[in-house]
């Protein structure tokens, strides 16, 4: 398991409304999670490796791309007017797409 801590969420639902909607079909999350620890009352963004199956690459390239993912979102929960989403936008289409399939 791979993960940042981001920031605090602002106050209101419609913080969290951005982020649970940031975070459907990895639209502006490359494919990773954004979630709240609710016991430090954080927002974080986290990911799983298969380690059975990842290779060197593979692991260095999610990591660049998390990285970035991870700066938008504490610039974003910081208020930080960032380029609407074209920072994570960017890193999401460097990612290759998963298979999707809904029941």
């Amino acid at each position: 398991q791979v993960y940042c801590g981001l920031g605090r969420p602002a106050e209101g639902e419609e913080a969290l409304r951005e982020i649970l909607a940031a975070t459907l079909y990895g639209r502006a999350t490359a494919g990773f999670t954004l979630a709240l620890d609710d016991e430090e009352n954080e927002v974080v963004l986290c990911t799983a490796f298969d380690l059975e199956t990842i290779d060197a690459q593979h692991a260095l390239a999610t990591l660049d791309t998390f990285t970035k993912v991870a700066e938008f979102w504490v610039e974003r929960l910081a208020g930080v007017d960032a380029e609407e989403e074209d920072s994570a936008d960017e890193a999401a289409s460097e990612m290759p797409a998963s298979n999707m399939l809904k029941i």
